[in-house]
C-alpha cells in the first residue's frame, strides 16, 4: 500500500510513524496498535481487504454507517456489506451466505421495506419490485371502438396517460388495425400539451413496438403522453390499441 500526503500534512504524518513505533516497540503490542490513527491518509495505488478481515466505517454519533466483510444473518456467516443511515436504518445490504452460496443485493427504506432487490433463487432480474403484466381484450385488437379509429389522413387523438418521469426513454407496444387491406396507419406519440412529437411508426396491420426518447423531460416530474394514428395510406378506418407503455434504459 502507497501512502503519499502533502507538504503541509507534515506533522500529521510524524504523529502517525510515533504511533506505529509505539505500537511496534510496546511491550503488548495489540493495544497501541489498535488505536493508531491519522487525519488524512491517501492511498494512490490500492487497499487490500484479505479474506477474513473486515472494513468499518462509524457516524460522530458511534453508529456504525458501513460495515465490509464477514458477518452474520440468520445465525449463518456471511461475506458481503451493509450500509446504515445515522439514525442506525438500514440503507443497503448485499451478501452471500458462505455455506449456502445465497444471497441478494437490496435498498430499503425507513421503515425496513426491501424496495428494489435482484431475485436470490433465479440469480437474475428483480425480485421487487413487482412488475405488472398488462391485458387487453383481444376482440378489441382487429375491432377497436370507434374513439380509438381515425377515417382521414389527419391526426386524430384516441388515448392520453399520465407519468412520472423515471427513465430517459420508453417503448410502446400496441397493434395496428386497418379495415381495408393494403391500407396502412401511422401511430405516433406527443408530449401534451405542448405537442412536441415524442416518436412514431407506420406500418400496415399487425403488432407494432417503438422505442422513443423522452427528450426534455426532468427526471421525477410529471407529465402526459398523448397518442394519435392516422391513415398513411390506402382507405378506409385505421385504427391503434396500445398494449403497453413502459420507462426503459436509454
Amino acid at each position: 500500500m502507497a501512502l503519499r500526503y502533502p507538504k503541509d500534512m507534515g506533522t500529521e504524518w510524524m504523529n502517525l510513524k510515533r504511533q506505529v513505533n509505539d505500537a511496534f516497540t510496546s511491550a503488548n503490542s495489540r493495544v497501541p496498535y489498535a488505536k493508531i490513527g491519522a487525519g488524512i491518509v491517501q492511498i494512490f495505488s490500492s487497499l487490500q481487504i484479505q479474506a477474513g478481515a473486515f472494513f468499518r466505517f462509524t457516524f460522530a454519533n458511534n453508529q456504525l454507517g458501513m460495515f465490509m466483510g464477514r458477518h452474520y444473518t440468520g445465525g449463518d456467516p456471511a461475506d458481503g456489506m451493509y450500509i446504515r443511515r445515522i439514525d442506525g436504518t438500514l440503507a443497503f445490504w448485499s451478501f452471500t451466505k458462505v455455506e449456502e452460496d445465497y444471497g441478494y443485493t437490496a435498498i430499503y427504506d425507513r421503515q425496513g421495506n426491501i424496495i428494489l432487490s435482484d431475485d436470490a433463487f433465479m440469480q437474475e432480474g428483480l425480485a421487487r419490485p413487482w412488475i405488472p403484466y398488462n391485458f387487453v381484450n383481444m376482440a378489441e385488437l382487429t375491432a377497436p371502438p370507434s374513439s380509438r379509429q381515425a377515417t382521414g389522413t389527419t391526426d386524430t387523438d384516441i388515448i392520453i396517460s399520465h407519468t412520472s418521469v423515471q427513465h430517459g426513454k420508453a417503448r410502446a407496444v400496441g397493434y395496428i388495425y386497418v379495415a381495408t387491406a393494403g391500407a396502412t396507419a401511422e401511430v405516433k406519440f406527443w408530449s401534451y400539451p405542448d405537442n412536441t412529437l415524442l416518436g412514431s411508426v407506420t406500418a400496415v396491420d399487425g403488432w407494432v413496438f417503438l422505442d422513443f426518447n423522452l427528450t426534455g423531460w426532468d427526471f421525477g416530474n410529471n407529465y402526459y403522453i398523448k397518442t394519435s394514428v392516422r391513415r398513411a395510406s390506402g382507405t378506409g378506418n385505421v385504427g391503434f390499441t396500445l398494449v403497453s407503455l413502459m420507462g426503459r434504459q436509454t
